[in-house]
């Protein structure tokens, strides 16, 4: 079955994946752009439920740079969230 995740790109790696919610997208991209628009990338992508598996796995063991190759090789459809508007990043 695929899902479709959102989460957060910065130097390290990937920060995050969460299942694509209603709330998830404006909070992410809220958060990821708040530091200045080159700190993080909020993203998109659909995965298969064993990819995004070996995806969490590799986060919680901190291996950030290898889960963002993961999602990027893995990843049915992947691709980032435009920044919310100024006034929404305050």
């Amino acid at each position: 079955m695929v899902n479709s995740y959102v989460g957060i790109i910065t130097s390290r790696g990937l920060e995050s994946l969460y299942p694509e919610t209603e709330h998830a997208v404006p909070f992410l991209a809220r958060r990821a752009h708040r530091g200045g628009p080159t700190e993080a990338v909020c993203y998109w992508a659909v995965l298969q439920d064993s990819v995004a598996a070996e995806v969490e796995r590799q986060l919680r063991g901190r291996h950030h740079e290898d889960a963002l190759v993961t999602l990027r090789a893995l990843a049915e459809h992947f691709g980032t969230i435009s920044p919310p508007p100024a006034e929404d990043l305050e």
